[in-house]
């Protein structure tokens, strides 16, 4: 079941363990509208990963990095936390990291790794401050390539999709060593975009059926559209829109649903001539 994260014991935590090394989150402010307000409200110092880059006035979808522990001290705003547990614990917007380094010196480092390059040279913002791309980059990258993109941070934990507490730990290195900008190769690029299609259905599925989702507990969403998404594409479907249609097909059925009916679904996404005046004569 869904529960309130208590990030600040998590933070004390963390600190007594690690006492010796500077403690940051790093906030998507995509995933947590109104972030800005709140820590303007409780007067915590920032700073967005976006100044003096292109992004520099999109603050609504900057990475936030904060300072939030040192020399085995918390020093954030209990208030702060709270919120932040309460609008961050299924949102994939809160990482918390560890490093020696200082705030000036992690977020220099940080921002070089934004800008990619991607197939046929294309240049691209890589999203690592977002738990979903940055759990997906540790599946997709070379070794070499994690030893180098991660060598800012020693720990780096992160709350998945389920609400999870993740901790990856990296090679630390004192000295920049990242060959910037990154070269993502195209069976990389292919498998970040294959990772996201169940956050692209989630969106679809948030938009414009919420109230489909709203009786399922948060931890258990994701789970249930990475199950349905399996099954559909085993059968044949390939597209974010259509695994939105199934899955909302699924979940309107009330459990009514039998394998007959998942198989005529799935027959007619697959037709060529599917039309959508079916699906809302048959339950949407």
């Amino acid at each position: 079941m869904s529960y309130q994260l208590d990030l600040k014991l998590v933070l004390e935590e963390i600190i007594a363990a690690e006492p010796e090394l500077n403690l940051y989150l790093l906030l998507d402010s995509g995933g947590l509208p109104g972030v800005q307000k709140q820590l303007s409200k409780y007067f915590i110092k920032w700073k967005s990963l976006f100044d003096c880059t292109r992004e520099t006035s999109d603050l609504s979808a900057a990475p936030i990095l904060i300072l939030v522990g040192a020399n085995g001290n918390l020093l954030i705003s209990r208030c702060f936390l709270d919120w932040l547990g309460e609008a961050g614990a299924y949102t994939s917007s809160v990482s918390i990291l560890s490093s020696v380094l200082n705030t000036a010196a992690l977020s220099e480092r940080l921002v070089a790794r934004l800008h990619v390059k991607i197939s046929e040279n294309m240049d691209a913002m890589l999203r690592f401050f977002d738990p979903r791309v940055f759990e997906s980059l540790t599946k997709v990258l070379t070794a070499m390539q994690a030893d180098e993109f991660f060598s800012p941070i020693k720990i780096w934990r992160y709350l998945n999709r389920m609400g999870e507490m993740k901790r990856i730990d990296t090679n630390f290195s004192l000295i920049e060593n990242i060959s910037s900008p990154l070269i993502i190769g195209q069976n990389q690029e292919f498998a970040l975009l294959e990772a996201s299609e169940v956050d692209q259905v989630f969106a679809l599925l948030m938009d414009n059926f919420p109230e489909l989702l709203a009786p399922i507990s948060k931890d258990r969403r994701h789970p249930l559209i990475n199950e349905s998404m399996a099954f559909a594409k085993e059968c044949g479907i390939d597209s974010i829109a259509k695994f939105s249609i199934y899955i909302a097909m699924i979940l309107s059925s009330e459990g009514n649903e039998n394998e007959a009916s998942r198989l005529e679904l799935i027959r007619r996404l697959k037709s060529d001539d599917f039309e959508l005046s079916w699906i809302f004569q048959n339950g949407l």
